[in-house]
């Protein structure tokens, strides 16, 4: 079934929360039969307290208000659930089973001892003959002055929609703004529906206040906006697409929310009738993931979880009749002259009868049934039109009539039967299913007698869902079913360094690290590992998938290197199968595939462990060269490179550093051969060897009777001491007096005046540098003697400066996240008993820090207001002074393996300069002897550039895998459903309306921003995150929180972010 994420009590684990899901969705249905499927197949614990929706309402709530009475019978009486559990609003099950007027039902859960609660919240039973009043209001009503209205997310011609706290809690507020009688209808009308639906697919209504102005209607606030955001996404973003698969999953969603709507589970009334279906009415929960192969979340970690139906303002609730007739208004008799006049003048000259009005916005016009623009009959299938319009935008990938006004796409479709048009493949090249085109047209029927129901059609998705992950699933096991049977990979994870050298970390660090090459030969499981990790074949795999997308220049390059010159044959322009082959085996050209960890678990992994090991970013290159060629002039490389053969074989020369300049700095242009003298070292790598490398190492390579392959593993890029001697500089140049590094006072005085004249060339007539000269360079040796004195007598100074410097942030900014199978469970949610440690200390790095003036000090950085400490509400969280403490958290837990160090400036492996250089054989000979492949540098890193930085960051990670406990609550709106009666506040992005058009400047992927908090919490916090391990984990009750704090809150908190594990 679908997988949906339903915000239940703390402490349900992902899989149960979806069964859960599934079973109360059955439960409403009436399916007896499924039901107790879900419950055989999970080992579903049905009279759990857990075992309830966001409301606290259980099986039993769901079976009484809908009037199933074979479920409620089997849950009462085999499952043994309790009779009398008591929602949010004090309601039990009778109570639900009485308002709906539902009398066996009745009857049944007071033979089982069914009860009410009185007045005082106590359990009666129940008077002979009690009903409710009709009048709901009353329980609903919320005193506005337990609103706090935050950020305005969205606005319409009669009202806003807000972000607010409601008792701690983050809600969507829709405001009334305006009072005439249509506004007042439209409201009144979704606050009657909102009272009565109750459903997973269906907005959650949590209140409102109607006996002071303004009126107000509070709901649940879906972080992930609505699906008219994520299609404009795609439209500026093609990889922001979904999937086809994924589309499925949010049509079903939509489906069985109708299907509810539909049907006559509400009191007193028939169906509910939306009239206004369309993207923008539907809402977009919290990511939720795929729960058999938590690697697979990776990939969908840019896709919302569960779809809602929200606004109800213009719908109709049908008793008996199949729907009231209209009067002909002037759109009953518009001619085709008309729509094009109307499209040209829009359409507010014409009027349209009040009870047809879908919304009076052109946008609703392409999702309308024909027969509402014809002003005929029209019954609940109007609705199912509707659906199939977003199912065909879903699927597509386009607009429905993108080529026409909207009214001329009403207009068109009612009287000429236009329907959209189906590609060969969707506007991103991938393939709709033939079954799902047949769906989607009986949908759009003409005659809505011939329409499907939506229960008919949400049955048909499920089977074509399950159909098709079935395949997903049997794909992922036949591709990752080597790896899995490789008890290597476990042996990379632990310690990638001994395994790729096969010499212990401590030994190769000492002995050959940073000095000399040397080859180290193939174990017989590294052999057989490496044999499957990449090839030619693979390369041309990944480029024929129809679900992935590569560019010649950012992903592919093709080089080959003929008379003594390398010559780049490929241009800037989309990667295709064909393309490469034919460079490939015609040109006789390396293929240079640039970090394949982007498309292979194994190397994921090994990127991931041998970044935690060396503390440094790591990057792979796969080369494919056709056999007896060679791809790459004699060079050497600003990195560490470990040379790993997964195909064929390759004869290697190994050259001494040109100059005898060794770790050079940056990398070499191309040599002649007459530059590089005779051989150290000649070598050919077979399948699982390592040929180790450092910088300045200068090599070339041909292949020998067989094509091969070869990935080129690289590191320490911008890494050395005099990197790190520059940020401590930068830090010491920003200093203030109250610094912990501050500059010599030598360093700090000024130059000699007319130095840069004794200084320029040519020299002066005086001779020599000029006496500016001699003293400048004095002064400056004894400064940096000064500022060596200070750092031998205080070490901290450097750890201190290292800890915010720009090596460190871009470290944390730009490392691969690790893998799902790297990481643990995270068990239950804590309690004050419970032991927590750390999800992985070299995950996390903790900075202390100035805040910047009027910077809240407990805010995410991202630019919100809102604190997100998790602690009691009554610390201050106003803005702070410069000077104030705070404590900055980054983590790599949630970067995007599939962005891992490709953009524009990272640091990429063995020869990425051939990329910069390929471009023009004019910037090739300009660029001799430069390098333009060192990863970002943040310089002049003041207080607040530092908050800048994180900001950054923030907005440029994305999620990435984590396992099956921390999959379902990770997302890049995953905080936004973070929420704690005792002030555990969220961080969402804001909720656009569907009524504004988005902000073309927004982040349209924005993840979740850096964590920060005040200074009293850095104990506890690094307790958790640095000094904790699941061998040594610390129990919350000794958490060191300052007085007043409450230690299970905080470190609840940290649990849903994913940070920490219970053992």
């Amino acid at each position: 079934m679908t997988e949906t994420s339903f915000k239940l009590l703390n402490g349900l684990e992902d899989v149960t929360r979806h069964a859960v899901a599934d079973l109360l969705y059955f439960v409403s249905a009436g399916d007896l039969p499924r039901c107790k499927g879900v419950v055989k197949k999970w080992s579903l614990q049905v009279n759990a307290s857990t075992c309830c929706d966001y409301d606290g309402r259980t099986a039993a709530h769901v079976a009484a208000a809908s009037g199933s009475f074979s479920v409620l019978e089997w849950l009462l009486e085999e499952e043994h659930v309790d009779v009398n559990p008591v929602d949010r609003l004090m309601r039990t099950p009778l109570e639900d089973a009485t308002r709906q007027g539902h009398k066996a039902v009745i009857k049944l859960l007071v033979k089982h001892g069914g009860q009410m609660t009185g007045q005082d919240g106590r359990l009666a039973a129940p008077l002979p003959g009690h009903l409710p009043s009709d009048d709901h209001d009353a329980d609903w009503e919320i005193d506005p002055r337990n609103i706090q209205l935050q950020e305005l997310v969205g606005s319409g011609e009669f009202g806003e929609v807000h972000r607010a706290l409601w008792h701690g809690s983050t809600v969507a507020v829709k405001v009334l703004r305006v009072s005439d009688a249509m506004a007042l209808g439209d409201f009144r009308t979704e606050l009657d529906i909102l009272q009565k639906v109750h459903h997973p697919h269906t907005v959650q209504f949590l209140g409102a206040v109607t006996l002071s102005r303004p009126f107000m209607i509070v709901t649940e606030f879906l972080a992930g906006g609505s699906l008219a955001d994520l299609i404009e996404r795609t439209q500026k973003d093609d990889s922001q697409f979904p999937g086809i698969m994924r589309g499925l999953e949010i049509a079903i969603d939509c489906a069985r929310g109708m299907t509810y709507l539909h049907s006559q589970s509400l009191r007193g009334q028939k169906m509910v009738v939306h009239r206004d279906l369309k993207p923008g009415n539907v809402l977009l929960g919290a990511v939720h993931y795929d729960t058999v192969d938590p690697g697979l979340a990776r990939k969908r970690a840019a896709f919302m979880g569960l779809a809602k139906i929200a606004d109800f303002g213009l719908s109709k609730t049908l008793v008996n009749s199949p729907g009231p007739k209209g009067p002909v208004a002037p759109l009953a008799g518009m001619t085709k002259d008309d729509a094009i006049g109307l499209s040209k003048h829009g359409a507010e000259g014409y009027v349209i009868s009040q009870t047809f009005n879908l919304t009076g916005e052109t946008g609703s016009y392409r999702y309308m049934a024909p027969e509402v623009f014809k002003h005929e009959t029209y019954n609940h299938k109007v609705d199912v039109y509707a659906f199939a319009m977003i199912c065909y935008e879903l699927f597509e990938g386009r607009c429905p009539y993108d080529d026409l006004h909207p009214v001329q796409a009403a207009y068109f479709a009612a009287t000429e039967g236009l329907r959209p048009t189906w590609g060969k493949t969707n506007r991103f090249g991938k393939k709709v299913p033939d079954v799902l085109k047949q769906i989607v047209e009986s949908c759009w029927e003409g005659n809505y007698n011939k329409r499907p129901e939506f229960g008919q059609l949400s049955k048909q998705m499920d089977e074509i869902w399950i159909m098709g992950k079935d395949r997903e699933s049997k794909k992922r096991k036949t591709s990752s079913s080597v790896f899995d049977a490789t008890s290597d990979l476990t042996a990379v994870t632990k310690d990638c360094l001994t395994y790729l050298t096969s010499k212990g970390e401590e030994n190769f660090l000492q002995k050959t690290w940073e000095r000399q090459p040397a080859v180290f030969k193939a174990s017989k499981g590294r052999k057989g590992l490496f044999g499957q990790l990449f090839s030619c074949q693979k390369i041309m795999s990944l480029l024929e998938d129809p679900d992935l997308d590569f560019d010649f220049g950012r992903d592919l390059v093709a080089a080959r290197y003929k008379s003594g010159k390398r010559e780049t044959l490929s241009q800037e322009q989309p990667a295709t199968k064909k393309e490469a082959s034919r460079l490939f085996s015609k040109e006789g050209c390396t293929l240079q595939f640039h970090q394949p960890q982007r498309h292979s678990d194994a190397l994921w992994r090994l990127v991931a462990a041998l970044e935690a090991q060396l503390g440094c970013l790591v990057g792979i290159n796969a080369y494919c060269t056709p056999a007896g060629t060679q791809g790459l002039a004699p060079h050497h490389d600003d990195v560490e490179i470990f040379v790993c053969q997964t195909e064929g074989t390759k004869k290697w020369q190994i050259y001494a550093p040109h100059n005898q300049y060794n770790l050079p700095p940056t990398s070499s242009r191309d040599f002649k051969s007459n530059e590089i003298g005779a051989p150290l070292m000649e070598v050919t790598l077979e399948v699982g060897d390592v040929l180790y490398m450092p910088r300045g190492t200068v090599h070339q390579a041909q292949s020998q009777a067989g094509d091969s392959t070869h990935l080129t593993v690289s590191t320490y890029q911008a890494w050395s001491n005099g990197h790190m001697a520059k940020c401590f500089l930068e830090q010491a140049l920003t200093a203030v007096d109250c610094s912990p590094y501050p500059l010599p006072l030598a360093l700090r005085q000024g130059l000699p005046p007319q130095l840069l004249w004794d200084l320029a060339p040519p020299a002066p007539a005086r001779g020599g540098g000029g006496p500016t000269a001699a003293t400048a360079t004095k002064q400056l040796s004894q400064g940096l003697r000064q500022l060596a004195d200070s750092l031998e007598a205080k070490p901290d100074l450097l750890s201190n400066a290292a800890a915010s410097s720009s090596m460190v942030l871009d470290f944390f900014r730009w490392r691969a996240p690790p893998h799902s199978s790297q990481l643990p469970d995270q068990g239950r949610p804590p309690s004050a008993e419970a032991s927590v440690f750390s999800r992985g200390r070299e995950c996390f790095h903790v900075l202390v820090r100035n805040a910047p003036a009027d910077q809240p000090c407990c805010d995410e950085l991202d630019g919100t207001e809102e604190p997100c400490c998790g602690t009691e509400r009554e610390h201050d969280h106003s803005s702070s002074a410069a000077g104030d403490k705070i404590v900055v958290v980054l983590t790599n837990l949630f970067n995007n393996i599939e962005q891992h160090m490709v953009g524009p400036t990272m640091p990429s492996g063995e020869s990425l300069s051939d990329l910069e250089e390929s471009l023009s054989e004019a910037e090739e000979e300009a660029a001799e002897g430069e390098d333009s492949d060192e990863a970002p540098e943040l310089v002049d890193m003041a207080e607040a550039d530092l908050i800048e930085a994180i900001k950054a960051n923030g907005k440029k990670r994305k999620l990435s895998s984590t396992n099956g406990a921390a999959a379902g609550k990770k997302a890049k709106a995953l905080r936004a459903g973070l929420t704690s009666p005792e002030g555990i506040l969220d961080d969402a992005p804001e909720e656009e309306s569907e009524d504004v058009e988005a902000d073309s400047d927004a982040e349209d992927d924005e993840p979740a921003p850096e964590m920060a908090m005040p200074i009293k919490f850095q104990a506890a916090i690094m307790q958790m995150l640095l000094e904790s391990s699941k061998d040594s984990p610390v129990c919350v009750a000794d958490l060191k929180m300052p007085e007043g704090e409450d230690p299970v809150q905080f470190a609840m908190f940290f649990w849903q972010q994913g940070y920490i594990c219970t053992s």
